[in-house]
């Protein structure tokens, strides 16, 4: 199923309820607002790599929701304006992958590639510097606008351009009213196709560009989130850096994947096991798990599907027995998981437990 109904504020609540509509077994949905020439023909070019693009997705997936301490550096001449977005915990925020590959009973954006999570507003706080485009217009060489976001609320805005001035007043006066969530922290988001040349002022193509980060004000509802607006507004900005727990992820749009992926076996070498382990109890959240391969982490959220490797074999093996032992969401004792995890000794027990943990899989009590 293919949805082309234009992305505009006045077809918001229209797609949502769309998406609302009972899915049969297997659907897909793609959706492509404001479908054109230019759009078809990345999604044609992006055909060969979208296995690489979900690959690198997925490790986006992976920094992004693991960081505790994100922060965007975005830039104009010589100024440098950051933007930090903090979790208590690693994946307090999910990832939502949209690589262009739709997963089976889901719905995605037919244009490839981002990952983006939606933290919550009030851990949202700086300056952030659009120099890219915003909805319905593409910024010229000089223009730029540097928001302050305060506990994820729109504060002042700086711009040397009459139309984004314009642009932005029209967002705070219209929050003024019962619209009060058109101004909050909705979403950031990482672009990834190469394939993309040119900005252009539509948001589903133009936050999917490669060495682009895009924050969005407004509505995050139909992610499954909880900020409910009449309007999304995603907000580009080019080559910015991306630091995640102190590491530098992006520089000036130059993302590190090896640094990702090293990060990730140094995790999977090493999770730190707590020392109250033992005396916890714990309940398994299901519907986190992919049971078409237990490897995976699964994220549903609105009907979207979001998988990320997260486990070795062995482990996965470990999680599939702990899925058929436990036949609902009660709790149980370290003691339950030793005993049915026989082949786990006691320092690989503890450490897939603490994984688990980490992955919101298993909850402790």
């Amino acid at each position: 199923m293919i949805n082309f109904i234009d992305g505009g504020a006045d077809t918001n609540d229209f797609r949502i309820r769309i998406l609302n509509v009972q899915f049969r077994k297997g659907t897909k949905m793609a959706h492509i607002p404001g479908v054109n020439s230019d759009i078809l023909r990345v999604i044609e070019r992006s055909g060969s790599i979208l296995k690489s693009l979900d690959s690198e997705a997925e490790d986006i997936a992976w920094i992004l929701s693991q960081s505790v301490d994100t922060k965007i550096e975005s830039y104009f001449g010589k100024s440098t304006f950051e933007l930090s977005i903090s979790a208590k915990t690693p994946w307090e925020y999910d990832p939502i992958v949209s690589s262009g590959l739709i997963r089976s009973g889901s719905w995605g954006n037919g244009i490839p590639a981002e990952t983006f999570i939606c933290p919550k507003a009030k851990y949202v706080n700086g300056e952030y510097c659009i120099n890219g485009s915003i909805p319905g217009y593409k910024l010229e060489r000089n223009e730029y606008a540097v928001l302050e976001i305060v506990s994820g609320i729109l504060g002042t805005v700086t711009s040397n351009s009459k139309t984004l001035k314009s642009y932005f007043r029209r967002i705070k006066r219209l929050a003024k009213g019962e619209d009060y969530d058109l101004k909050k922290f909705a979403e950031l988001g990482i672009g990834l196709n190469p394939k993309i040349k040119n900005l252009t002022g539509s948001m589903l193509y133009d936050e999917k560009k490669r060495e682009t980060i895009h924050i969005a004000l407004g509505d995050n509802s139909f992610f499954g989130f909880t900020n409910e607006a009449s309007q999304h507004n995603d907000l580009v900005t080019v080559k910015p850096s991306l630091l995640c727990d102190g590491h530098q992820i992006m520089c000036k749009g130059k993302i590190n994947f090896q640094k990702i992926k090293s990060l990730r076996k140094e995790f999977d070498k090493s999770s730190p096991v707590e020392e109250t382990l033992k005396s916890k109890s714990f309940s398994l959240a299901k519907d986190r798990i992919d049971k078409t391969d237990y490897s995976n982490l699964m994220i549903v959220r609105s009907k979207r599907k979001s998988i990320i490797k997260v486990l070795s074999n062995k482990e996965a093996d470990a999680l599939e027995s702990l899925d058929s032992a436990i036949s609902d969401l009660r709790q149980h004792p370290y003691s339950f998981f030793k005993h049915n995890l026989k082949g786990l000794n006691s320092m690989e027990l503890n450490q897939f437990l603490m994984k688990l943990i980490n992955y919101k899989i298993l909850i402790p009590h």
